[in-house]
């Protein structure tokens, strides 16, 4: 089982979040929440200190309260995310993405039927370090694969809809407190969310709006920067490539062509059918000998998927009119 987890940086999960929010949840009808609302996490505050302001995030993070980030984010960050993904609900094809969703959730309850057929299976791991690895971090995979399956962004209507408030407080928290289960199943090169907690941070210089922090954690120390953008202390990494991320987003998103979509659909539908197909029959699989030659069986059509996938991305999107 591939590490899940692995910081080399102490703030390297706090900046991998907010970039993936822009990178991976592709309203302006709804406006953002208060960045200093109440959540679930109760009435944590951030303070205006630079490395009292860090210190709270990574205790949040450390008890796997997602929310923190949602919190730690400028306003008009929020609104950015909420209005990016709310658009994307109102251009990607609702019963194609829904399916997809669908398709995802169900690969998580085949891993939950079929764990002991899994684990046993001639097409599993030979080393028995690994095999019990991946009897304790199965239920997790699959739990984590229905979190994001049954959250806010799996479903069309649910995108529509995004308070960004929410989804990081429910559903970035559970993935985080999945994440850090995981992570204590194997040997770590670098710190988990846990370590967090024991992080030691050290102003080096601070102005107005800018400082320079020392973090140190699990023997490693790090020189951040951070800028401050209305109120809140942002890594300038995430700060300068901010804007460009989602000017990007939106771009691609408003270039979608309905005619380019439909025109595919009905290719896509026929991946999902193959997809159904082979689930179906791993599903039913009842003895250890059935779900090998499953497994077997699945692997022309799922060639076949592979290469139809290959040949659209080689042929180009159509482009928007």
């Amino acid at each position: 089982m591939t590490q899940l987890l692995n910081m080399k940086s102490p703030i390297k999960y706090f900046s991998l979040v907010l970039t993936a929010s822009v990178l991976f949840l592709p309203a302006c009808g709804k406006p953002a929440e208060d960045s200093d609302a109440p959540s679930a996490m109760g009435e944590v505050t951030i303070s205006d200190a630079p490395d009292a302001a860090m210190k709270t995030i990574f205790m949040e993070l450390a008890k796997g309260e997602g929310g923190i980030i949602w919190k730690a984010m400028p306003a008009s960050y929020q609104a950015d995310l909420n209005s990016v993904v709310q658009l994307a609900g109102t251009k990607i094809d609702a019963e194609v993405y829904d399916k997809s969703f669908q398709l995802i959730d169900r690969l998580g309850s085949i891993i939950n039927q079929q764990q002991a057929l899994i684990l046993n299976s001639s097409m599993g791991p030979a080393l028995e370090e690994e095999k019990v690895m991946l009897r304790q971090g199965l239920p997790k995979v699959a739990e984590i694969i229905r979190v994001i399956a049954t959250s806010d962004v799996g479903t069309n209507a649910g995108l529509q809809s995004f308070n960004g408030q929410v989804f990081f407080g429910t559903t970035v928290s559970k993935l985080a407190s999945l994440t850090t289960e995981l992570s204590k199943l194997q040997d770590a090169e670098g710190p988990s969310l846990e370590d967090l907690r024991d992080a030691d941070i050290a102003v080096l210089d601070v102005t107005e709006m800018a400082a320079t922090l020392s973090i140190t954690m699990a023997g490693d120390t790090q020189t951040v920067q951070l800028t401050k953008i209305e109120n809140r202390w942002v890594p300038v990494d995430i700060a300068a490539q901010w804007t460009a991320s989602i000017t990007e987003v939106k771009t691609g998103l408003e270039a979608f062509s309905p005619k380019a979509v439909a025109a595919a659909k009905a290719d896509v539908m026929n991946v999902f059918k193959v997809l159904d197909d082979v689930m179906s029959t791993i599903e039913a699989a009842e003895t250890q000998a059935d779900f090998d030659q499953s497994l077997k069986n699945a692997m022309m059509p799922l060639m076949g998927v592979y290469m139809a996938m290959m040949e659209t991305i080689s042929g180009g999107a159509p482009a928007a009119p």
